[in-house]
C-alpha cells in the first residue's frame, strides 16, 4: 500500500509543474512570436515613414509647378529669372514651433527645356520639370514632375 501512495505523490507532485524542457520550448515559441510581432512593427513604421516622405516630396514637386504658373512667358523663358536648385525641409514650416536645424532636406532642381514635340506649336511650349533627390538612411531617392507650360495659355490650341 506503501508504495501506491508514493507511486500517487509522485505522479502528482510531477503534474503540478512544467519540466525543464517545457519551459524552455514555451519561451523559445514566446520569443518568436514577440520578434515576429516587432519586425511587423518595424517595418510599418518605416513604411510609414517612407509614405510620409514620398508625400511631402510630392507636395514639394506642386507647390514648385503651381508658382510656375505665376510667372509671365518673358520671366519663364529668361535663364536667370528662376533659380534651379533649391533645398526644402522635410517637414512643412509651422509658423508657431520654432525652426527645426537638423531636419532632413530635398535637393531640388528646376529645369525649363523646350518641348519635346515637331508640331507648329512647339515653339511657344515649355517642358518644366522638378526633380526632388534626398536620402532615408543609406537609401537615396530620387522623385520627378513635369508638366507642359504654354505661351499663350491652352484656350489657343483646343479649339
Amino acid at each position: 500500500m506503501r508504495t501506491a501512495s508514493v507511486i500517487a505523490v509522485t505522479t502528482q507532485a510531477r503534474n503540478r509543474g512544467f519540466s525543464l524542457v517545457e519551459a524552455v520550448v514555451g519561451l523559445a515559441l514566446l520569443g518568436l512570436v514577440c520578434m515576429a510581432l516587432f519586425s511587423g512593427l518595424c517595418n510599418s513604421t518605416f513604411s510609414v515613414h517612407l509614405a510620409r516622405e514620398n508625400l511631402r516630396a510630392t507636395q514639394i514637386m506642386t507647390e514648385k509647378l503651381d508658382t510656375i504658373r505665376l510667372y509671365s512667358w518673358k520671366q519663364l523663358t529668361n535663364e536667370t529669372y528662376i533659380r534651379e536648385d533649391f533645398t526644402a525641409p522635410l517637414h512643412a514650416p509651422d509658423p508657431l514651433s520654432p525652426p527645426q536645424t537638423n531636419s532632413a532636406v530635398y535637393q531640388g532642381a528646376i529645369y525649363i527645356e523646350s518641348a519635346p514635340i515637331s508640331e507648329v506649336y512647339g515653339k511657344d511650349l515649355r517642358l518644366v520639370t522638378v526633380e526632388l533627390k534626398w536620402k532615408t538612411g543609406d537609401l537615396e531617392r530620387t522623385r520627378s514632375l513635369s508638366t507642359l507650360v504654354s505661351r499663350y495659355g491652352t484656350y489657343k490650341y483646343i479649339y
